[in-house]
């Protein structure tokens, strides 16, 4: 369930947030959109390669966890009922992330991370505070410094893109953050 950008009242926002974290930390993730990585072959890799690529699918997937509650944070605190659904709509894209890297760190027999809760919260704090704090130019600036983040992942998954083919996919995980910075 997408949560409705036109909630005014508080409350009811509050409850949708609540909401939102309960499914992002405790629930298993359905992508609406097809995994990038499925086309590519799976290839043999080595014990050592296989750790290594959850480890950093997992790093990958709490960011997507983070985003979510950074989103979900700045929609509630923001007045701009455009830029709130900007931001709903960067967490509904994040959800089809969450499915995939949870995929993926099946496929590598990983795990998410046991912390993703305190995760959840810590951004979701940090979220609030910026956008109540600072208004939706600090929120704006959080989206900007999330996209710097998500292309770090992308140079570690970079790293070991060679063994494993099907960490490329995520390397190139498009958000719609651009839009929020260009639009908001």
């Amino acid at each position: 369930m997408r949560p409705n950008a036109n909630l005014q009242n508080p409350i009811d926002r509050l409850l949708s947030a609540a909401d939102q974290a309960l499914r992002t930390v405790a629930t298993r993730h359905h992508a609406a959109r097809a995994n990038p990585a499925a086309p590519v072959d799976t290839v043999e890799l080595s014990e050592e390669e296989r750790r290594l690529s959850a480890a950093l699918m997992r790093v990958n997937h709490v960011g997507e966890v983070c985003a979510q509650a950074l989103y979900s944070a700045q929609a509630l605190a923001t007045s701009n009922p455009k830029l709130r659904q900007h931001f709903l709509a960067a967490s509904a894209e994040e959800t089809d992330h969450l499915a995939w890297t949870e995929q993926r760190l099946e496929e590598l027999g990983g795990r998410t991370s046991l912390l993703n809760p305190l995760w959840y919260s810590g951004a979701f704090v940090i979220g609030l505070a910026a956008g109540k704090l600072g208004g939706d130019s600090a929120s704006l600036g959080f989206v900007v410094e999330t996209e710097r983040q998500v292309e770090f992942v992308a140079l570690r998954l970079r790293a070991v893109a060679d063994a494993d083919q099907r960490q490329l996919p995520f390397e190139a995980l498009g958000h719609t953050l651009h839009h929020i910075r260009h639009q908001g």
